[in-house]
């Protein structure tokens, strides 16, 4: 699929607004906190620097910076401009990801949470996601499964996500995706 600037300009707006009157994160995003802070504490770093890849309004990364030096990353403007204000022991940076003259080798760990789904081009993005780690550095990454998601019926996948970009992958296609440019543990 080729990447259409007017495809991301769209994705840039839609996140812009769903960030503009974040309140609180819920409990399924506490579930996927827990299982990230449980990696994180699985790779034995202390002080690990932590890069956040879409961070939306910035909470876990307000947490993972408790942890390491953390950068946080997100394509929406709105975003970033709120969560700096929230979060000031966080480095935020708006950007595409995609295009972005990215620090490499600079970070021991780099979290993707519920991004890659949202991404045209998967196997760039976890390239550059690597670009980004040290050597022996881990990513942590999650994403909802396609095929659970596409058994749901169609009102309540548009319910549950209906962004401009959508991407879903199988765990199968996940792991052939990773294979390239991690170690799979």
């Amino acid at each position: 699929m080729t990447r259409s600037a007017s495809a991301i300009d769209l994705q840039r707006q839609f996140y812009n607004d769903r960030w503009h009157d974040f309140t609180f994160a819920n409990r399924l995003k506490l579930e996927r906190c827990i299982a990230i802070l449980e990696a994180l504490r699985s790779t034995r770093i202390r002080e690990p620097r932590i890069i956040d890849l879409g961070c939306g309004s910035g909470w876990l990364a307000s947490i993972l910076g408790v942890f390491g030096p953390t950068t946080a990353v997100d394509l929406s403007d709105v975003a970033i401009d709120e969560a700096q204000k929230r979060y000031s022991h966080v480095n935020f940076y708006q950007a595409d990801i995609m295009n972005w003259e990215y620090p490499e080798e600079a970070f021991d760990i780099a979290v993707s949470q519920e991004v890659i789904e949202h991404v045209e081009d998967q196997d760039r993005y976890l390239r550059i996601a690597r670009g980004l780690l040290r050597t022996g550095g881990f990513l942590i990454l999650t994403t909802p499964n396609a095929r659970t998601f596409y058994a749901l019926p169609e009102e309540v996948r548009k319910a549950w996500s209906n962004q401009p970009i959508e991407n879903w992958i199988s765990i199968a296609e996940l792991r052939k995706l990773l294979k390239p440019h991690f170690d799979m543990k």
